[in-house]
């Protein structure tokens, strides 16, 4: 959960698509799609 800080993430949007998340700064550009689910970082 170290790695995940709240601080990495301010101003970016979550969105749960399936079994991972889609994040990105706004609605027109996507940065990244992670992997891992949500119960990745839960479980750390």
């Amino acid at each position: 959960m170290e790695q995940f800080k709240e601080e990495d993430y301010v101003g970016f949007h979550f969105e749960k698509l399936g079994n991972s998340w889609i994040i990105w700064k706004d609605r027109e550009h996507v940065l990244k799609q992670p992997r891992n689910t949500c119960g990745r970082f839960l479980d750390e």
